[in-house]
């Protein structure tokens, strides 16, 4: 996958410093301060002017009830106004193409991730000082894996098909097995780097040779269901043992 952040590592811990990002961590791309590795254009600057309705009533966009904005801030009238373009943002309904963050270079953190917003390039991330995420919120946008000095492992010759927009599969196994945890692919455009996520790994389960779970990485024994066409040469074999039992 080509995104730093995944709605499942909500809770996990995050500290950028060093222009690094860690999760849990785990180091999972440097910040590139020119704004092109990570696939994120320099932030804008952004204002925070409330609408005219709310000014005749003394209302600011961080004095009124952050409820409202769920609604408030995708209005089209507010979206062509601008209004409380910071705080919409900040909470997570920013006008789209809007990025009224502070950027990812230079920054320096320690705390948690509370929020991501889709498992995307550019969606919008949610971080706090605090595990709760009471305290110290800050609002990001997530950032497309990039190394600033790969090693020959993240660079080699490897076949890659686009699943979906910054998620590749990997065709053939490597002639070494000597992957990473990022490697670099221009099958979508080039030079950009993608975090390495095994899901899924093809075993030989055959009448002639079974699986078994000394066979393969699992460590447990592969199955698949009975049927009328297998129910004749089904094996089991010694160490494997049911996962269930059905009365």
């Amino acid at each position: 996958v080509g995104y730093t952040f995944q709605r499942r590592d909500v809770g996990k811990t995050v500290k950028v410093s060093n222009n690094q990002i860690l999760v849990d961590d785990v180091h999972l791309t440097d910040i590139d301060p020119a704004f092109e590795g990570n696939g994120l254009a320099a932030p804008q600057s952004c204002s925070n002017n409330p609408p005219e309705y709310w000014q005749s009533r003394g209302y600011t966009c961080l004095t009124i009830d952050q409820d409202s904005f769920s609604w408030s801030c995708p209005d089209e009238s507010w979206r062509s106004q601008e209004s409380c373009q910071q705080t919409c943002f900040d909470l997570g309904y920013g006008h789209p193409g809007d990025d009224c963050s502070t950027g990812w270079p230079g920054v320096i953190f320690d705390g948690f991730l509370c929020n991501v917003r889709e498992d995307a390039v550019g969606a919008w991330v949610q971080l706090s000082t605090s595990s709760d995420c009471t305290a110290g919120l800050r609002a990001m946008t997530n950032p497309h894996i990039w190394r600033a000095n790969p090693t020959p492992e993240m660079t080699q010759s490897l076949s890659f098909a686009v699943f979906q927009t910054s998620v590749i599969h990997l065709l053939t196994s490597p002639a070494q097995c000597n992957l990473g945890t990022v490697v670099r692919s221009d099958v979508e455009a080039g030079g950009r780097f993608y975090l390495l996520q095994p899901r899924l790994e093809l075993v030989e389960n055959t009448i002639e040779q079974p699986a078994s779970s000394g066979s393969w990485a699992g460590g447990t024994c592969p199955a698949v269901s009975k049927t009328f066409l297998n129910e004749a040469s089904c094996k089991l074999l010694p160490g494997c043992l049911p996962l269930g039992i059905v009365d």
